[in-house]
């Protein structure tokens, strides 16, 4: 009794020219769709970064001012970080957004604006609001 053996053709079992580049296709519609929506998901991140840093800005006006009476700055605008995070006691580090604060001695705004990249975003907080408005393109 004898045993065959079928032996393999490597010309069979290899893949073709037109397998591969329906999958180079595949891959490429799909890298396609998915670039867009994560680079969207990421922006919503970065204005969501924005929209919590305002509320911590407001949450310390409203500190700073229950201690000295008025809102920091009184009467002029800063959009010095360090001088923000060191009157207010806070601990922003942000190079996507530039902060400033405009007050008087009985209100305040503080602005985020982002930089670079062609975005135009600006978003908006006072002592009387609750949540950060978009001045502008707005995702």
């Amino acid at each position: 009794m004898s045993v065959k053996t079928k032996s393999k053709n490597t010309l069979n079992s290899a893949f073709t020219l037109i397998e591969l580049v329906v999958v180079v296709v595949i891959v490429g519609v799909l890298v396609s769709l998915g670039v867009p929506l994560y680079m969207r998901t990421v922006e919503r991140a970065r204005d969501y970064e924005a929209k919590t840093n305002l509320l911590l800005i407001h949450a310390a006006q409203l500190i700073y001012r229950a201690e000295n009476n008025f809102y920091y700055p009184p009467g002029s605008t800063t959009s010095n970080l360090s001088d923000i995070n060191n009157y207010l006691h806070l601990n922003l580090n942000d190079n996507l957004w530039t902060y400033s604060i405009t007050g008087t001695l009985t209100t305040f705004v503080a602005q985020a604006l982002r930089n670079g990249g062609g975005f135009n975003r600006l978003y908006n907080m006072s002592e009387t609001l609750d949540e950060a408005t978009c001045v502008g393109t707005c995702p």
